[in-house]
């Protein structure tokens, strides 16, 4: 689904009418503050649909298929994010 596509299925749903440009401000607005909240280290829960978080992931020792020689990956920060309400229940069903 494209961006177009999302903001047009928003625009069906709603019960007050917004403009495209208006649900597109939203959006973005999502985007921005919740890359903020995660890099501040803080969750962000969007109710019935997803939880973001950001995690360390813990330094191992990985090994090149091609030489066998074994190196070690750093530790690293990333994004986690898992199902929450309505999304998590989907397949459930």
């Amino acid at each position: 689904m494209t961006q177009n596509e999302l903001i047009a299925e928003i625009q069906d749903v709603l019960s007050k009418p917004m403009t495209k440009t208006d649900i597109k401000e939203v959006l973005v607005a999502l985007a921005e503050v919740t890359a903020h909240k995660v890099g501040l280290d803080e969750q962000v829960l969007i109710p019935n649909l997803v939880q973001i978080s950001g995690v360390t992931r813990s330094a191992r020792t990985g090994i090149n298929p091609q030489t066998k020689e074994r190196f070690t990956v750093p530790e690293k920060r990333v994004v986690k994010c898992r199902p929450a309400g309505r999304l998590k229940n989907v397949f459930a069903e």
